[in-house]
């Protein structure tokens, strides 16, 4: 049993307080998304820190779970940590979370594969910065943070994004 699950049969969907990762992955200026099971929107890979492990570790974990892409540790860039009011989330199911989130960029010069399917995405895919489809909400929130915003650009030939999805 994962911590998320055993937490959960103790507070049931009451808010709880949860570090988790994403991971913003590049590749020739698209980005590496998920179609989300739970919500039907796009999302960045990642997930939340199991007790015990390292953020990177947790990173490197989820990018391959959810992408079947592996990564190591120091191929990871650390883009920055947001929290607070903003970040509050009730999932589909009614699981109430405050996200410490802690973003990581990688630079990916291989593919995902595209058929790799997990339990928690549909689908795994590029998509071009200026043409995003419609994100989940923590993602596209993040996406409005400076630090993840100012290296979704970097990563680009594109002057400026409104990133509304």
């Amino acid at each position: 049993m994962d911590y998320i699950t055993w937490l959960r049969d103790r507070v049931g969907s009451d808010p709880v307080l949860l570090a988790g990762v994403v991971v913003f992955a590049f590749r020739d200026g698209d980005l590496l998304l998920i179609h989300r099971t739970d919500n039907g929107l796009w999302s960045t890979p990642g997930g939340m820190v199991e007790p015990g492990e390292s953020l990177t570790r947790t990173a490197v974990r989820e990018l391959a779970e959810e992408t079947g892409i592996e990564a190591d540790d120091s191929s990871l860039r650390l883009v920055g940590a947001y929290s607070g009011p903003g970040y509050f989330y009730r999932y589909p199911n009614g699981d109430q979370v405050w996200n410490l989130t802690v973003v990581y960029g990688l630079d990916h010069d291989g593919s995902a594969p595209s058929s790799f399917e997990s339990p928690e995405a549909k689908v795994v895919a590029w998509h071009p910065v200026a043409t995003l489809p419609s994100l989940s909400p923590p993602t596209a929130r993040l996406l409005r943070e400076t630090a993840v915003r100012e290296y979704a650009l970097s990563h680009t030939n594109l002057k400026d994004v409104e990133f509304t999805t």
